[in-house]
């Protein structure tokens, strides 16, 4: 799933954004088996919570462990805040019950915001929210996501022709150009948040023909080239969105047509999905037209 607990985030934090992933897979027809679940979140958890994975092990459900998770994270909290002499030590505990109440209902009694301290993203001032600024609005740029881009070992994964199957990424990706066909460059550009939290920039989008044995197997449509960016990426959300199956095992991940038509398989390789299928060397994919038209989809 793309997540990663280190030292300095909650478990509060990264259960909420584990389940939000979830959700929006879900919201996609993409279908996580629970095994698939469990091990993605234990590998999520960085060292400070090694020591606590063997307790999670034996957990028969994604539910069970989260509930262990819940309960070590009250109880660290709680023992920090005594050794550091806190009168906070429910903080953790009042956060994890704080959520679970908001989504049952919202609470009638809430703190009044300091608005001195929020910001306008329109136009950069603290006092007010976006909605409510007199300033013309400004135009902002197209945003997308991807969750493995940097958030691997580079030598896992040393072949730019190479595909990563990646439930973060809002669509297909590429950093080389010459594995595109059909190459337009963009007239809006779009921003990409990778998990590093840089911004890279798309500028120009096209075909993906993958190959497999020399012959050609899928054809990835809307494929944005992004200058930078480490890995190929073949998005769960977009393969979604085209009517594509995307199924999850303990060792495999397999996307299917609507016909159930079996169109790429993935091998585990830890931590990544790699495609078996590789894209074909394009050599007149640096001359690109403007996009004046919609790509096919």
């Amino acid at each position: 799933m793309g997540l990663y607990l280190d030292g300095d985030e909650s478990m509060v934090d990264h259960i909420k954004n584990t389940r939000r992933v979830l959700d929006e897979l879900q919201e996609q027809h993409v279908v996580v088996a629970g095994d698939e679940k469990r091990q993605n979140f234990m590998q999520s958890l960085g060292p400070a919570w090694n020591s606590f994975v063997g307790a999670l092990e034996d957990c028969t459900t994604f539910e069970l462990m989260i509930q262990r998770c819940q309960a070590e994270a009250i109880r660290r909290d709680q023992q920090k805040n005594r050794e550091s002499g806190g009168s906070s030590g429910g903080k953790t505990a009042a956060a994890f019950s704080a959520e679970h109440a908001h989504s049952k209902k919202v609470g009638k009694f809430t703190k009044k915001r300091d608005m001195s301290k929020t910001k306008c993203y329109n136009c950069n001032k603290l006092g007010h929210f976006a909605r409510s600024c007199s300033r013309e609005r400004c135009v902002q740029p197209k945003t997308e996501a991807a969750s493995m881009a940097f958030n691997v070992v580079e030598d896992l994964c040393d072949n730019k022709r190479e595909w990563i199957v990646d439930s973060g990424a809002t669509s297909h990706m590429t950093g080389h150009l010459d594995n595109l066909t059909d190459v337009c460059t963009l007239e809006e550009l779009r921003v990409l948040t990778v998990a590093s939290g840089d911004n890279l920039v798309a500028t120009a989008i096209g075909k993906a023909p993958l190959l497999k044995n020399g012959r050609e197997v899928c054809v990835l449509h809307e494929v944005l080239f992004v200058k930078g960016l480490a890995l190929n990426l073949v998005s769960v959300a977009a393969a979604s969105r085209r009517g594509m199956a995307v199924a999850f095992t303990g060792s495999s991940c397999t996307i299917r047509s609507p016909n159930g038509l079996t169109l790429l398989v993935s091998r585990l390789e830890q931590p990544m999905y790699v495609v078996e299928a590789v894209s074909e060397v394009v050599e007149h994919a640096a001359m690109m037209t403007s996009e004046t038209t919609h790509v096919e989809t």
